[in-house]
């Protein structure tokens, strides 16, 4: 078990299993976030009920810094590997086979650093509140529509939210690869369910501070 684990195709679904369970806490973020559109009553709501046991609260929240954490470490891991082993005229080759050097696969640690940034940013903002004085009372909505009306913050997270549906699109595709569930009849269909998790995620996420902007110049109300 462990030489399975200390090996590259171990570490690849380490990598595998962490970003699934990423994948999956992104989703039903995004689905508690859209409540914002329902009212700020409902997201008050939404916000209350996690946050009425903090000890689960915390726990979860632990589970995800180590899920967060394992993942990074494991695609650093997998992709130094990678370089180690492929000569360099297959690198060439491999390059000119793919569409264009911005290709999802051709940019996912740096991808990846732009979303720990933008995750940083926004453990900062909405956690530990280090970059907005927010006094007692104030509603986790308003608080939440205070963040994303910030510039800095709204241009992070916009553009981050971006960079995380281009993440995903190879990812998703990947996480099949990796644990050996492809079939030429299902394939196809994995890909375009990967481009349209990636672009619902994506733009989900990125309506988020658009909304916000479009408040604050009284676009809409």
């Amino acid at each position: 078990m462990r030489q399975t684990l200390g090996s590259t195709l171990g570490q690849k679904l380490l990598m595998a299993i962490t970003g699934l369970g990423l994948i999956l806490f992104v989703i039903g973020h995004l689905t508690g976030n859209l409540l914002l559109y329902l009212g700020m009553d409902a997201y008050n709501e939404y916000a209350y009920a996690l946050h009425a046991n903090e000890n689960l609260l915390h726990v979860v929240e632990i589970g995800l810094l180590l899920l967060f954490v394992g993942h990074i470490y494991f695609a650093i891991k997998v992709s130094r590997e990678h370089r180690k082993a492929r000569p360099q005229g297959y690198a060439m080759r491999r390059s000119k086979q793919n569409r264009s050097p911005l290709y999802a696969s051709n940019i996912m640690l740096f991808s990846g650093l732009i979303i720990l940034g933008f995750v940083l940013l926004h453990l900062a903002d909405l956690r530990f509140n280090l970059r907005h004085t927010v006094g007692p009372g104030v509603e986790p909505a308003t608080h939440t529509l205070l963040v994303l009306q910030d510039p800095i913050s709204g241009t992070v997270y916009f553009l981050g939210s971006l960079f995380l549906g281009y993440h995903l699109w190879h990812a998703f595709e990947s996480l099949f690869q990796t644990f050996g569930w492809n079939h030429p009849r299902y394939t196809p269909w994995i890909k375009r369910l990967g481009i349209l998790l990636a672009i619902i995620l994506g733009v989900g996420f990125a309506s988020f501070p658009v909304w916000g902007l479009l408040l604050r110049l009284g676009v809409i109300s």
